[in-house]
């Protein structure tokens, strides 16, 4: 029984390594979101000068509470990147959040509103909180489907 669990267990885990290394390097996908002010925005609309970390978060989740905290904390230290907080919430929902966990003023933080609930659908996941990394080259860097600490974010942007 004991090696029954484990065989799988070790088939579990290659086929999660392999899912993962197909994804790395993948284009970033096309989307429509939303701005603040119901102004929409595209692919197109991200300049390519920087890297992304694109960060999917709801209102009420704990973990991206503290996820926007850390960020808003750090957020001097990430200069390689622009960042984009996507949420399925209401904008004003988006917006207390935002004031409340100081993310809200900064030129490299973009907050998302994801209206037709189109994340999951692009991006391949609907985890609160989950982040994305892309390159310049807007290619997939790495991907997290759960909380992490910003200094972990620092060895993946250039």
């Amino acid at each position: 029984m004991i090696t029954i669990i484990f065989l799988s267990y070790s088939i579990f885990k290659k086929i999660k390594v392999i899912d993962e290394n197909k994804i790395l390097g993948e284009r970033l996908p096309d989307f429509e979101f939303f701005l603040m002010n119901n102004q929409s925005f595209m692919r197109n609309n991200i300049p390519k000068d920087r890297y992304l970390i694109f960060i999917y978060f709801s209102t009420d989740c704990e973990y991206c509470e503290h996820e926007a905290e850390e960020i808003g904390r750090k957020i001097n230290q990430i200069k390689t990147a622009h960042i984009l907080f996507v949420s399925p919430d209401k904008s004003s929902e988006i917006n207390s959040f935002s004031s409340k966990y100081k993310i809200d003023n900064h030129r490299s933080i973009l907050l998302l509103q994801d209206k037709y609930k189109i994340f999951s659908k692009r991006f391949g996941t609907s985890v609160f909180p989950s982040m994305y990394i892309y390159n310049d080259n807007q290619k997939l860097v790495k991907k997290f489907l759960k909380q992490v600490p910003v200094d972990s974010l620092f060895k993946y942007l250039k």
